[in-house]
């Protein structure tokens, strides 16, 4: 699994460097932190340290996608597609 490169999908979304609180900004941030997480998880199965960290990653992020989803569904539909997530 290739981990996502957080400049080429925050250019993808038109999303300034400026700009990295927007939702859809902090969603690219989570994801990428969320695959370095599960990469480490893959080599080291009895870290539950890490498991939590990720499980805390994952619920933030899916509360962002889904304001992101009320706020703005053309934003969503784009972070989906840019991600590769499945919602």
């Amino acid at each position: 699994m290739a981990l996502i490169n957080r400049k080429e999908v925050l250019q993808e979304l038109e999303i300034s460097p400026q700009n990295m609180g927007s939702a859809s900004a902090q969603i690219v941030v989570l994801t990428e932190h969320i695959e370095l997480i599960a990469e480490h998880l893959r080599s080291n199965k009895k870290d539950h340290a890490a498991h939590r960290a990720l499980m805390c990653l994952l619920g933030k992020r899916r509360a962002m996608l889904k304001y992101c989803a009320s706020k703005n569904s053309a934003m969503y539909q784009k972070v989906l597609k840019a991600l590769g997530l499945r919602r």
